[in-house]
Parts: C-alpha cells; sequence; structure tokens
C-alpha cells in the first residue's frame, strides 16, 4: 500500500523503492509485536503514534 501512494503522489521510482525498504523492519517489529501479544490493538496503536511523530517532524522542519 505504501508503495502506490508514495509512487502516485510524484516521488521517483528510485525514492519510493528506498522508502519502502526503509520501512520493512518497523512492519516486522510491529508484527512481532502483534505475534507476542496475539492482538493488533498495540501495532495499530504503534502505527498511529509512529504517523503522529512523523507529521510532527515535518511540521518543525517547515517552520523553520
Amino acid at each position: 500500500m505504501h508503495f502506490p501512494v508514495t509512487y502516485f503522489n510524484g516521488t521517483e521510482l528510485s525514492g519510493t523503492l528506498v522508502y519502502c525498504i526503509q520501512i520493512i523492519p518497523i512492519g516486522f517489529i510491529w508484527g512481532y509485536l502483534t505475534q507476542r501479544t496475539k492482538s493488533i490493538v498495540p501495532s495499530t496503536i504503534a502505527h498511529g503514534i509512529n504517523l503522529w511523530d512523523l507529521k510532527m517532524v515535518d511540521r518543525k522542519a517547515t517552520n523553520c
């Protein structure tokens, strides 16, 4: 899902591939968390926190 969204938002193919490769480890971590807790709730919360944190970092970078 990340690949088509990133690619069709105008990012070059090489940048899209690098981005997708960078998010694979966090996917493994969230998968492990789901397996360990037997619930998707902790991974869903972690994903939401990650998205919120990235938006805050982006806002700080653009406000400088």
